[in-house]
């Protein structure tokens, strides 16, 4: 399967401040302390995805205020293998088990998990289980891909400025 993304003609899809518009979306806001917004900012800018995108300071915060915290039993099954993607999630504490095939291949304290899946619209490549009591964020598909497309598009509209200008 792959990404079908609507082709954007710039001077349609674009506010007159510049702003992206696409289908009136609103992404979901989700409170959260200044402690947490900082750490999620800190991990996605550490991620080598999110380096190459450039999350400008906008997009960055909308990324983060879209984000819900899920909680994970001991032995909760956060995804499985093969199954779509539906969400990005975020390790804050607690600890997961990768499982590929059945096999152990990892255990993880922090970081990003699902993104592939999402960015690849593919199945999950990996079983991931909650070994302790585990405090997750997560951002949904939807609203994923929207600040994806946001982030290429704009990215798109840049060149496509400087070509014009040369």
């Amino acid at each position: 399967r792959s990404i079908q993304l609507k082709h954007y003609d710039f001077e349609e899809d674009f506010d007159a401040d510049g702003n992206l518009v696409v289908d009136e979306f609103i992404p979901p806001v989700y409170p959260k302390d200044y402690a947490t917004k900082e750490f999620l900012q800190m991990q996605l800018s550490n991620n080598i995805l999110f380096q190459e995108l450039t999350l400008s300071a906008d997009l960055m915060k909308v990324f983060v205020e879209a984000m819900a915290m899920q909680k994970v039993s001991a032995n909760e099954v956060l995804m499985e293998q093969g199954d779509d993607g539906d969400y990005l999630y975020i390790l804050q504490n607690g600890e997961l088990r990768v499982d590929i095939d059945g096999k152990t291949v990892g255990m993880l304290q922090f970081g990003i998990i699902g993104e592939l899946a999402l960015l690849n619209d593919a199945p999950r490549t990996a079983t991931v289980t909650a070994t302790v009591l585990s405090t997750l964020w997560k951002i949904d598909q939807e609203t994923f891909r929207r600040i994806m497309i946001s982030v290429t598009t704009n990215i798109d509209r840049s060149t496509d400025k400087t070509l014009r200008e040369v």
